[in-house]
């Protein structure tokens, strides 16, 4: 059995241990955070907050459990019928498709209004289809977004399997996402895509790490990193200006049509 995430409390450490006492595996593996996680058999040393890149954790682990041809690549499994089905979804879509995804924790949201903002500057200055992803626990920020966008609009919140969201990334000229998995998907991707990061830890998570195409606004605050849910303050992720993002995602969307029309 291995444990691939970071044991972030003394509390989380002992959920996880409990959990490998009542599975029993012959092997138990995982990262040793700060020491929490010496109950594994198998165990690479981890810091918190880290000092270098996840998949770096990663790798480590994956050598330690013996993988010597280990080469740190990645890569996204190609699903026809998900590809068939995104195909349909975008058929009526026209112009250049940006990609959003306002969701994920509450503290690691952009303020929706500032999405809003940006979306309708991208589309004042370039024909744009923009599709909205998240979870089905989102749709009512999502539908609360798509009724003030002015350019149009699929929403996607629920709609999708990760197959299907792997596919739909894939399509986009642009992707704008909050610090969440589907950032990390877009890096894989090699998705042009602008990564607004807030309370997250740079160094552990900077999608510029698995993608030369990935663009990140970023502000340390005093408070940064944390691990908090729920934050009433922000200053990390106000301090990016939707004008801002809306400049840049124009910038790849003219870079995008280059290398089309070099094709």
């Amino acid at each position: 059995a291995i444990n691939m995430r970071t044991l972030v409390s003394a509390q989380s450490a002992l959920r996880m241990k409990m959990f490998f006492y009542g599975i029993c595996p012959r092997i138990s593996a995982g990262r040793n955070t700060c020491g929490r996680g010496a109950f594994f058999n198998i165990s690479v040393p981890e810091e918190d907050p880290g000092i270098k890149h996840d998949s770096a954790y990663n790798r480590d682990l994956a050598m330690a459990l013996g993988i010597r041809d280990y080469q740190g690549t990645f890569f996204l499994p190609s699903d026809r019928d998900a590809s068939e089905k995104v195909a349909a979804l975008l058929r009526q879509a026209s112009g250049s498709l940006v990609g959003a995804h306002p969701g994920g924790a509450p503290s690691r949201r952009w303020p929706a209004d500032n999405f809003i903002r940006s979306l309708n500057l991208i589309h004042e200055r370039e024909p744009v289809t923009v599709v909205l992803t998240g979870s089905s626990d989102e749709r009512s920020l999502l539908s609360s977004i798509a009724r003030s966008i002015k350019a149009p609009v699929i929403n996607c919140a629920g709609e999708l399997s990760i197959g299907e969201l792997i596919a739909l990334i894939q399509r986009c000229a642009v992707y704008i996402s909050n610090d969440t998995s589907v950032m990390h998907i877009a890096a894989v991707a090699g998705v042009p895509q602008i990564a607004l990061m807030g309370p997250g830890d740079l160094t552990r998570f900077d999608p510029r790490v698995l993608s030369r195409h990935a663009f990140v606004f970023y502000t340390k605050a005093a408070c940064a990193p944390c691990n908090k849910v729920i934050c009433r303050d922000l200053r990390c992720l106000r301090s990016i200006l939707p004008e801002d993002v809306a400049r840049q995602a124009c910038i790849l969307l003219g870079e995008k049509k280059e290398q089309l029309n070099s094709i």
